[in-house]
């Protein structure tokens, strides 16, 4: 097989791929034998026709061109094995001449790595944190245990910071419901923080059967970034209130948890606080690290066939996590 380098720049090469009768010739018998088992051949059963009955049926070129696809995997393979190139992505294959009887020749263009070169990313000193615990993170953790214990009650009066409140509700921006924007059978504890600013507060006072409006703005670090900052209007129609009573922290609601006593299960979650701490502190360090390396690091030119397909393929996740968030990419854009 004869190979021909050319560097394109742009960490791309050509090869162009001379690959003779005798290096494909088992790659056309393959292909015959596949042809032949969709050929009806007077005297043999279907694949089992000897390779010139099967030529002088389907015809040789039909072979060539059957056999093409795996000519090309085994001799591109080879020829980059050859000249020791990493590849990045598929090439783009040209064919130069595909006849019988004669060598096949293509051309394949190829994306290579970009060579890195390290820069001196040791001398910037990586400052580290000592990691601790104190005893306010586990009692959030313990105050958020006694939540999931809590004890709920309906009741039959107006609703107040702490209860829970199920509700139907309908989101709107210019008398267009929101996609995404409507729940029903909704559970909310109100205090917890877990709406829109002010969305609780609204609840308070009202109780099962009352039905409210009102208009708030999303603020500014709104996960939905489409809707950040702009003004909606809500419309509330209060189905039941429960009003919650936490249980003690005891050794009993210990036990709940699958713990001997109150004492063990802090002890396990301060270690898990602990190591989750430990585990970022470590993550922070690899971050700043890998910046170190990639600030001080030369880097040859990229393929740009290699940037359009990272562009797209980033476009394409942002248009999928839309979509699950119930936006249309155009409206994003607008926004």
């Amino acid at each position: 097989m004869k190979v021909d380098k050319k560097d394109l720049g742009k960490s791309q090469v050509e090869l162009s791929i001379e690959v003779p009768l005798e290096e494909f010739d088992e790659h056309l018998k393959k292909a015959a034998t596949r042809l032949g088992q969709k050929s009806t051949i007077p005297g043999f059963r279907p694949g089992k026709a000897p390779y010139e009955k099967i030529k002088a049926k389907v015809g040789e070129m039909n072979i060539y061109q059957e056999a093409l696809s795996d000519i090309i995997n085994h001799s591109f393979f080879q020829a980059v094995t050859q000249e020791k190139l990493i590849t990045i992505g598929e090439p783009d294959i040209k064919i130069e001449k595909l006849a019988p009887g004669n060598p096949v020749v293509y051309i394949a263009t190829v994306m290579l790595l970009p060579k890195v070169t390290l820069g001196n990313w040791q001398e910037k000193e990586i400052k580290t944190t000592e990691v601790k615990i104190s005893q306010e993170d586990t009692n959030k953790t313990m105050d958020e245990l006694k939540r999931m214990r809590a004890k709920e009650v309906l009741v039959d009066r107006v609703a107040q910071m702490g209860d829970k409140v199920v509700m139907d509700f309908e989101v709107s921006m210019n008398k267009v419901v929101l996609e995404g924007g409507v729940s029903y059978k909704h559970p909310l504890v109100l205090g917890e923080g877990r709406m829109v600013p002010g969305f609780e507060e609204k609840l308070v006072g009202a109780k099962a059967g009352d039905e409210l409006e009102f208009d708030l703005t999303f603020p500014e670090n709104y996960y939905q970034a489409s809707l950040a900052k702009k003004e909606a209007h809500f419309k509330i129609k209060v189905l039941e209130v429960f009003t919650r009573t936490l249980p003690e922290l005891n050794d009993e609601l210990a036990k709940e948890f699958g713990f001997e006593n109150l004492v063990a299960l802090e002890k396990q979650i301060s270690d898990n606080i602990l190591k989750d701490k430990q585990n970022r502190e470590q993550q922070k360090i690899e971050a700043e690290v890998m910046e170190n390396l990639v600030t001080t690091a030369t880097i040859d030119e990229i393929p740009e066939k290699l940037i359009h397909n990272e562009v797209h393929k980033m476009i394409s996740e942002l248009r999928y996590d839309l979509e699950n968030q119930g936006l249309e990419m155009p409206k994003y854009l607008e926004s």
